[in-house]
């Protein structure tokens, strides 16, 4: 199993009715923030998936909200729509994603670095990360 932390960024304007959506399909949502002025808001869940199930996640989100994007946080990285856009190297956020980007806004790159510690979290509950010491 190679776990992955499943994260979607939302541009529906029925927020709540699309959040109940995802829950039934993915689990619960575990963390959740908005991006001013898109008025995105970015969600992930609870539950960890295999890398392998990441496509079977991306087309049943696109049944559920249409225009949404699904992307997925390991370890040392972020990928949006299979595009590597931010990395995690030597404690600091490099990003491979235009200077102007959204997903490189302080608010997005704060989401992110905050989603990587509770990953990492998870993982050594599941003994696949070493504590550090």
């Amino acid at each position: 199993m190679k776990p992955v932390k499943l994260f979607v960024i939302l541009e529906d304007a029925d927020v709540q009715r699309v959040e109940r959506l995802l829950e039934s399909n993915f689990g619960p949502i575990d963390q959740r923030t908005s991006l001013i002025p898109n008025d995105w808001k970015f969600l992930s869940f609870d539950r960890l998936i295999d890398l392998e199930e990441y496509p079977n996640c991306v087309s049943r989100l696109e049944t559920i909200a249409a225009g949404s994007r699904a992307g997925f946080l390991q370890n040392h990285r972020v990928v949006v729509e299979n595009e590597e856009l931010i990395y995690f190297k030597n404690g600091k956020i490099e990003s491979s994603a235009k200077p102007d980007s959204e997903l490189t806004s302080p608010a997005a790159l704060q989401f992110f670095a905050e989603l990587r510690i509770q990953f990492r979290q998870q993982l050594r509950t599941m003994c696949l990360l070493r504590t550090p010491r």
